[in-house]
């Protein structure tokens, strides 16, 4: 189930709406010829910090493309390979990077209006916790907004208030996307 990585391509960046971020936009083919949107929205100041997003390309026009399902079975390979482009053109590029998602709430979720704890942010959580060695990283779970840090240690060991700092960055870039 995850030991598929798709071939990916880098597709360009773009500024941020309010100039605080760049995206860096990375598009890959599943095996059922779906064409994925990974999104890297990426802060440097104050703190080298990646917020992690990705939506099936037929979604893009849609305000809830990060909620809604590509429906084609190869959900491990596409978080595979989302991690894949996290540790080999992000981390690379900067290597005291630390990262972010917030897990969107599925259709049913929404309906719910049920922004804690999504679905989403429990598998993602699972699998992060996998992948970034807890040696190199702190796992950060924020489950009422269903937000994850995942934070990495050689930056904010001697810096206190990076994690709260870059969690109140979080919050004025996306006051909509979740229950701050």
């Amino acid at each position: 189930m995850f030991d598929y990585v798709y071939s990916y391509n880098f597709v360009g960046k773009e500024k941020g709406e309010d100039g605080s971020y760049v995206a860096h936009l990375f598009r890959f083919k599943t095996r059922q010829n779906r064409t994925i949107i990974f999104r890297a929205e990426v802060f440097d100041d104050p703190h080298p910090i990646v917020v992690v997003k990705f939506f099936d390309k037929a979604h893009r026009l849609s305000e809830k493309r990060y909620s809604l399902l590509t429906n084609t079975g190869g959900f491990g390979s596409i978080v595979w390979t989302c991690i894949n482009i996290m540790f080999k053109d992000l981390v690379d590029g900067n290597p005291y990077r630390s990262f972010a998602f917030i897990g969107a709430p599925k259709p049913k979720e929404m309906e719910q209006k049920k922004m804690a704890n999504t679905h989403r942010f429990r598998l993602y959580a699972n699998l992060m916790k996998r992948k970034f060695t807890p040696l190199r990283y702190q796992h950060t779970m924020m489950e009422t907004c269903s937000c994850y840090l995942i934070l990495n240690r050689d930056y904010c060991e001697d810096k206190p208030a990076a994690m709260a700092e870059m969690l109140e960055a979080l919050k004025k870039t996306y006051p909509n996307e979740a229950k701050w």
